[in-house]
Formats: structure tokens, C-alpha cells, sequence
């Protein structure tokens, strides 16, 4: 009886030392598999965060960059019908073209007016009048304008010319510019002005404006800018107006994943999904100061000091993983912002995943032991 109840303890000895070898089995091997999902969501977070980002801001850029070579090109070909106008025909032919309304305004002749199929200007007189220079800018951005307008709307939303003399010649489908400006019309403090004056860019360099959401369309855009100089001196510039609004909706619509985001090089918020008001309040370019958020604060300290086109990395603080591409035109970096904790949750759940596989094969073992 001795015997038989001392080899029944070894036997329950023997089992609890077994179930103790596959629990700590087990453990282990909750423990080496999750290391291993650390370690491989360490490296595939940032590659497929960093390949999300990418891809957005190269289908973001495309229409930016062709707007810069469009600007440039128009440039080129104004620059060259200028020096190959007849001047004398040219100037002959404004008084066909234009007449100076009641209000003061040059625009075009009444019963020459096709927004559809040209452009629409308004001018101010200046004290001592229109000089030759004017009127041959007129006539030949007009022909300019009309000729190439209605391939280039879309896809920009418009294309014109700017007068030093303060006006604008525009095209913009089927928008009648000329006759919707009054009086009081300027273009001399716009950001397309101010950003041409040689002594704001003496490089001459072509140069985006900031956000504006514009009234008569309403929809947000920005302008691309080339400074327009001839005969030594500078004259106006030419320019394309850009929809963003899709950029900014395509922005805030919801990601499941994380928060994507349009940061400027400067830290201003050009869309957020959470912030949305408060930009357009902002006029379309929210300051880092006005909202007093450390995780933004962080990511454009991130991009500051990344001194690259791209980046990704975790936020100082751990909380988020970031990763950042420029948008080349404007230079607006596309942001995606993925929180850490969501990163865990999909770990612990291949840890749970990892455990019940571990369970599963052992209970075979289990099983035999029971018998």
C-alpha cells in the first residue's frame, strides 16, 4: 500500500513538472513570437508608412510642377511676340480691343466680351495715362491668352497676366473678370504682386502664393507666379491659378489607419481632417502658434531637422509613428501620422493569436498525459 501511494506521488510529481515544462514552453514562445512581431512591425511600419506618404505627394505634385513649366513657358512665348510685334499695328488695334468704361476702367469692348473663348481684363488709368508699353502688353497677352486659354482651363483654373499699372488680364471659363471688377478693383498688394517686386526676388525666381479660398468661385486655390520683366524693367507677371480643394478634401477624408495632413515648410496647416474650420477660418493656412498642439509641434520639428524631401520616424515622445514627403511646387509636406497604440493593439493581438496556436499544440500532449 506504501509503495503504491509513493509511486502515485511520483507519478503526480512527474505530471505537475511536465505541465510546468509546457507552460513555460508556452511563455516562451508568446515571448519569442511577440519579439518578433516588434521587430518586424519595427521595420514594415515605416516602409509602408513611408510608401503610403510618398505616393500621395507625387499624385498631389503632378499638377503643380506642370503649372510651373506652364508659367514658364508662357513666359518665354509673351516675351517673344513682344519683341516681334508690329508696334505700330499693335498699338492701332487697342483702340479696337478696349475702351475705358464710365468708372474709369479699361476693359474689353462691350461687344467684344467671350469669357468662354477669352480672356476678360481690367486696367486702371494712370495718372499720366496708358503709355505704348501698356497697350502693346494688352494687345499681345490678349492674343496670347485667347489662343492658349481655353487648353490650359482646364486643367488649371485660369491663366493671366498681371499689369504693373495695376489690372489683370484673365481667363478663367466661361468668368467674366473685367466686367465683374469695379472701381475699387486692385491687384497692387496681392501676394502675386508683392512676391514679383525685384526687390522681394531679384532672382526672379517663380514663386507659389499662399492658400486663398476665392470668393467667386468659392474653392480654395493657389497661384503660381512668374515674375514678368521686359525692356529691362518689370511689367507684371504671368500666372495659373490651382485648385487644391480636392487635395484638401482627399486630405480629411477618414483614415482607419491614422491621420493624413498638408503641412507648409513653415509648420502652417494646410489641411487637417480635425482642423478644418479652424483653417478656413485662418484663411487657409493655420499657424502652429494659434493651436498649441506638442504632437504637431513635434512633426514639423521632425521635418525641420530631417533636412530631407522624405522622411519617417517616431515622434520624439513615442506616441506616434511619422512619416513625411514634400510636395514639390508649393513645398507643402504631405504627413501621415499613425498612433504607437494602434501599433500595440495589432500586437497584442498576434500575441493572443501566437498563445492560442501554442494551446492548440499542446493539447495533444495534454491529452495523452490525461490518459
Amino acid at each position: 500500500m506504501l509503495h503504491a501511494r509513493s509511486r502515485t506521488s511520483l507519478i503526480h510529481r512527474l505530471s505537475l513538472s511536465i505541465w510546468g515544462l509546457f507552460l513555460a514552453l508556452l511563455l516562451l514562445l508568446s515571448a519569442f513570437g511577440y519579439l518578433a512581431m516588434r521587430v518586424i512591425t519595427d521595420r514594415v511600419v515605416p516602409m509602408v508608412a513611408q510608401r503610403s506618404v510618398d505616393l500621395r505627394a507625387r499624385a498631389s505634385e503632378g499638377q503643380f510642377l506642370q503649372a510651373e513649366q506652364s508659367v514658364q513657358r508662357l513666359q518665354r512665348e509673351l516675351l517673344w511676340r513682344l519683341d516681334h510685334a508690329d508696334r505700330q499695328a499693335a498699338l492701332e488695334r487697342f483702340d479696337t480691343l478696349f475702351a475705358r468704361s464710365p468708372d474709369g476702367l479699361w476693359r474689353l469692348q462691350p461687344g467684344r466680351v467671350d469669357p468662354e473663348r477669352a480672356p476678360t481684363l481690367y486696367l486702371h488709368q494712370p495718372p499720366h495715362g496708358l503709355d505704348a508699353s501698356a497697350r502693346l502688353r494688352a494687345v499681345v497677352a490678349y492674343d496670347l491668352l485667347r489662343e492658349q486659354g481655353p487648353a490650359l482651363v482646364p486643367p488649371f483654373f485660369s491663366v493671366y497676366m498681371d499689369f504693373v499699372e495695376d489690372g489683370l488680364m484673365v481667363y478663367a471659363h466661361g468668368m467674366d473678370w473685367g466686367s465683374a471688377a469695379d472701381a475699387s478693383a486692385t491687384n497692387a498688394g496681392y501676394p502675386t504682386m508683392r512676391g514679383s517686386d525685384p526687390r522681394r526676388n531679384p532672382q526672379r525666381k517663380v514663386f507659389w502664393t499662399p492658400v486663398y479660398l476665392d470668393r467667386q468661385a468659392n474653392t480654395w486655390m493657389v497661384s503660381v507666379i512668374k515674375p514678368l520683366d521686359w525692356q529691362g524693367r518689370w511689367v507684371g507677371t504671368l500666372g495659373h491659378d490651382v485648385l487644391v480643394q480636392s487635395l484638401i478634401d482627399r486630405t480629411t477624408e477618414n483614415d482607419s489607419a491614422g491621420v493624413q495632413l498638408v503641412m507648409a515648410a513653415d509648420g502652417a496647416l494646410i489641411a487637417h481632417p480635425q482642423f478644418s474650420r479652424r483653417i478656413a477660418a485662418a484663411d487657409g493656412q493655420l499657424e502652429l502658434s494659434a493651436l498649441d498642439d506638442p504632437l504637431l509641434a513635434q512633426v514639423h520639428g521632425m521635418i525641420a531637422y530631417g533636412r530631407g524631401d522624405h522622411g519617417v520616424g517616431r515622434s520624439p515622445d513615442g506616441s506616434h509613428w511619422v512619416a513625411w514627403s514634400k510636395i514639390h511646387g508649393p513645398g507643402w509636406y504631405q504627413v501621415f501620422l499613425l498612433p504607437q497604440a494602434r501599433v500595440d493593439r495589432v500586437l497584442m493581438w498576434g500575441l493572443l493569436a501566437v498563445s492560442s496556436f501554442g494551446i492548440l499544440g499542446l493539447l495533444p500532449a495534454m491529452w495523452l498525459l490525461r490518459r
